[in-house]
């Protein structure tokens, strides 16, 4: 994957959790990915944001930041490996997620290790946010693997 487009579309086509939310890809600007979702897809009973539906969009915003990040290396995987999220306040309207590389010195141990290794993982903060600010704090880490190349 190359662009926002080329993520929006392998999404539709291959992760139906993201149809079913609704879920839009905003922005990708090479070091940050936002994706959206409308809460009428993705309410409670309390009709506030569920909180599945939270971790899902964070955990696809992280996901996709590094498929397109990790194309710059060839053909490579992306998983997550670990994940915290932190529920600041519910969600009162459609809302976004913002994941985000981590600092410079974190890019360049993780180049160290992939060169090497031809895996290696990255920490990805993921902001949820709505009309009011910040609702929920996804902090992550993701394998990024090479994939073997077809001769």
């Amino acid at each position: 994957m190359k662009t926002a487009g080329d993520l929006a579309a392998y999404l539709s086509r291959h992760i139906p959790l993201s149809r079913a939310m609704g879920v839009q890809v905003e922005a990708y600007d090479g070091v940050s990915l936002t994706l959206s979702a409308p809460l009428s897809l993705n309410h409670n009973d309390k009709n506030t944001g569920f909180a599945g539906s939270i971790g899902s969009l964070a955990s696809l915003s992280g996901w996709g930041l590094m498929m397109l990040w990790a194309d710059n290396f060839g053909p490579c995987q992306a998983a997550i490996a670990r994940a915290g999220i932190e529920y600041r306040r519910p969600v009162q309207s459609d809302f976004r997620a913002v994941a985000c590389l981590p600092s410079q010195a974190e890019i360049d141990a993780f180049h160290d290790i992939f060169r090497v290794k031809g895996r290696a993982r990255l920490p990805v903060r993921i902001e949820v946010l709505d009309h009011e600010g910040l609702a929920a704090v996804q902090e992550a880490v993701y394998a990024v693997w090479r994939l073997p190349v077809s001769v």
